[in-house]
């Protein structure tokens, strides 16, 4: 699975993870996981070869990382669930592999032949956006911008930033040079492209250059790109810059903003674990930005202070903490409050709709895994049929995407989960070597319901299991076929149950016993 499909830690409970990355997702996977798994492999292609793994874990045993282990990069895997690293260790039995290997930059809804012959809005690679000014505006289309790409930063600032420096260039109040320096062309190898977009420490002088280039006067005389050059083909070419309101911050505000950023994003690095999945408690620390001379700036805090600073920040204590997650507590429920009240009877009636769904999902979810029947496996499978024709009738009415997200992730878990469970437990999903006649046709006719349901937010990685799951089932299907299983079982009810038979026979008597006492 790659870490974009990563939900809940429980579902690891007693699993060998192998997570693949030591970056942010996989950092974060692995101290969350850590409490749930046996044990947690992280493989890392830049975990340093000299470096002995033994003594740097117990160097930072403080962190609590007795299950984690940290690794160099895998150099391959193998069928029996071991995998080989670069450094000639082999790591066995792996239940999961996680993939924590990055994101791509797509834009589909961008036509490539409406750029320069040869050339296309993102790298080959998936992990960079071509031909940037400043890693905001497109020099072959200034039109385009892009607000966001910089990540390891703190984000609102640099994208107001970018915003300012976009809206004034629209606006005409400034022109700008795109020279070929600034051009992450001159730099084609693997790692600057696969890092194009990466600031981290960087960020502060990135900008201080955008805050220095939205203040900066227009040169009509040097060879620029200018406000004229902008091919806006559904409307004006230009925009009248005094209709803008720039209610805005003056450039020393936002330096000496900067700067509390800076110091601040400095603290949290040097508070981070040093051993991947260590502990994270710098995230329990609470920060207060106040302006210098404030009389709540207490003297015993840690704190930060220059001469030309206008604000200085602290640490909250202990109290404040614990206050301030009272306030933030008592904000979210009025505001949760607020909104409830404003529901229509619509509103109402989806909300009780999707905390069902919800309900009967996680409900399902809880039963596969102790699944003793082929009959109250089909059961089940009844029940996931029925969620995804619910989820497809409430998805489109669904305006949070995030929400939309999660009921499709506990979808898409019940349908692979059902996939191995039942008669087909303690095998990878949708493996019918071991499976009969009965079950290889209901897991060929629920995998062909839940394909032709229609549209439920599975991700295109999702979709393209499901279709291999249908088509393995098919195929297990006319080979049993082509065997004649299909005339040798006599199915009763519709499914032959081949599961637990002394609990089956005792739920029979059970249920007899009941008729007799009824009819008594």
């Amino acid at each position: 699975m790659h870490s974009i499909d990563f939900d809940k830690p429980g579902v690891f409970k007693n699993k060998h993870v192998l997570i693949l990355g030591a970056k942010a997702s996989g950092t974060d996977i692995a101290m969350q996981i850590k409490h749930f798994a046996t044990k947690v492999f992280v493989c890392d292609k830049y975990f340093q070869a000299d470096v002995d793994p033994a003594s740097l874990k117990m160097k930072y045993e403080h962190e609590e990382v007795s299950n984690v282990f940290w690794h160099c990069n895998i150099d391959r895997f193998h069928s029996d669930g071991s995998i080989d690293t670069v450094d000639g260790k082999r790591i066995e039995n792996i239940d999961v592999v996680i993939y924590c290997t990055g994101y791509e930059y797509s834009f589909p809804f961008f036509k490539n032949e409406k750029f320069p012959e040869g050339e296309t809005i993102v790298h080959a690679s998936g992990r960079r956006v071509n031909n940037l000014y400043k890693q905001c505006i497109h020099k072959g289309m200034p039109s385009l911008s892009f607000v966001g790409l910089p990540y390891s930063v703190v984000p609102y600032q640099l994208m107001e930033l970018q915003a300012k420096v976009i809206s004034s260039f629209i606006a005409g109040e400034i022109d700008l040079v795109f020279d070929d320096k600034d051009d992450a062309k001159d730099n084609e190898d693997e790692e600057n492209i696969l890092h194009a977009h990466f600031l981290g420490q960087k960020q502060w002088d990135y900008c201080a250059d955008l805050i220095e280039i939205s203040q900066s006067k227009k040169n009509s005389e040097s060879p620029v790109i200018q406000k004229d050059a902008l091919d806006v083909s559904n409307g004006p070419k230009s925009i009248d810059a005094d209709d803008i309101p720039w209610d805005t911050p003056s450039s020393h505000e936002i330096l000496a903003q900067l700067n509390i950023n800076r110091e601040i994003w400095q603290d949290v690095a040097s508070k981070r674990p040093k051993y991947v999945g260590g502990n994270a408690e710098y995230r329990d620390v609470f920060y207060e930005v106040v302006q210098m001379g404030n009389d709540d700036t207490p003297d015993d805090q840690s704190s930060s202070s220059t001469n030309y600073h206008e604000k200085t920040w602290f640490i909250l204590n202990e109290e404040q903490v614990k206050q301030r997650k009272i306030d933030l507590k008592d904000y979210y429920e009025n505001l949760a409050r607020s909104k409830s009240s404003k529901h229509s009877d619509e509103e109402v009636d989806y909300l009780k709709k999707m905390k069902k769904l919800l309900s009967k999902m996680k409900n399902i979810e809880s039963q596969l895994p102790t699944i003793p029947t082929t009959k109250q496996w089909d059961e089940c499978l009844l029940g996931i049929e029925r969620c995804a024709s619910w989820w497809r009738e409430l998805i489109f009415d669904t305006n949070d995407q995030d929400l939309a997200k999660i009921y499709s992730m506990h979808l898409w878990m019940l349908v692979q989960h059902a996939m191995q469970s039942g008669p087909l437990i303690n095998s990878k999903p949708a493996y019918f070597k071991r499976a009969q006649y009965p079950q290889i046709k209901r897991s060929f006719d629920f995998l062909t319901s839940i394909s032709n349901v229609g549209e439920v937010g599975f991700s295109d990685a999702q979709k393209k299991r499901l279709a291999k799951f249908l088509s393995d089932s098919e195929k297990a299907l006319l080979k049993a076929i082509d065997k004649g299983e299909d005339k040798i079982f006599e199915l009763k009810d519709g499914i032959h149950c081949v599961g637990n038979k002394k609990k089956m026979s005792k739920d029979k008597k059970k249920k007899q016993n009941k008729k007799k006492t009824k009819n008594k």
